[in-house]
């Protein structure tokens, strides 16, 4: 199950070395004292473990993220909570202590770098003009989670060839809302 998420491991590694190089690099208005370059040396490799191990531990890896929701982003985020609890503890004092904005802030921009990547399809899923082949539109009758999920496969998937311009539901108090950006027109009268 690991062996699919080598790139994406791989890529979270990336990441995370950006991230702490990049926030000591502000923290230090881009002039970084020689003692922490020494300091990173050591910092950063452990850093990329907890990342990883976080990661690991609450579900990142082996998941399909073309179709991630609300729990893949909570695990991504108590992942995130848990490696910042663990490099404040490692590095908080003694000869590696980096500052608390560098073991702050670098768990926060390594989740949202990794929650940017794995979520990107999602985010970034506009409405593709370059559709071959004959479209339909299509009416689709409930609101209900089996409706929101055929949606979002019309909306994601352009080789159906499938675009929903309204949705019908009887409840009236949905009228005029959009679910994913189609409206909600009215019943089925």
């Amino acid at each position: 199950m690991m062996r699919g998420d080598v790139p994406l491991v791989l890529l979270d590694v990336v990441m995370t070395v950006f991230a702490y190089i990049f926030l000591i690099g502000l923290r230090f208005e881009g002039s970084i004292p020689t003692e922490f370059w020494s300091r990173l040396q050591v910092f950063l490799p452990i850093a990329c473990v907890v990342h990883l191990v976080a990661t690991f531990a609450w579900g990142g890896y082996g998941r399909t993220w073309r179709h991630a929701s609300v729990d893949e982003a909570r695990r991504l985020l108590l992942a995130g909570i848990t490696s910042m609890a663990i490099l404040l503890v490692i590095f908080s004092w003694g000869p590696w202590r980096m500052p608390l904005s560098v073991l702050v802030g670098g768990p926060i921009v390594a989740t949202l770098l990794f929650g940017l990547t794995r979520f990107q399809s999602r985010l970034f899923a506009f409405r593709r003009s370059g559709v071959s082949g004959r479209i339909t539109r299509v009416a689709v009758v409930g609101s209900g989670s089996s409706a929101a999920s055929a949606l979002r496969e019309m909306l994601q998937d352009d080789s159906l060839g499938l675009v929903p311009v309204v949705i019908i539901d009887d409840n009236g108090s949905l009228r005029g809302r959009p679910i994913r950006g189609v409206p909600v027109g009215g019943g089925v009268e």
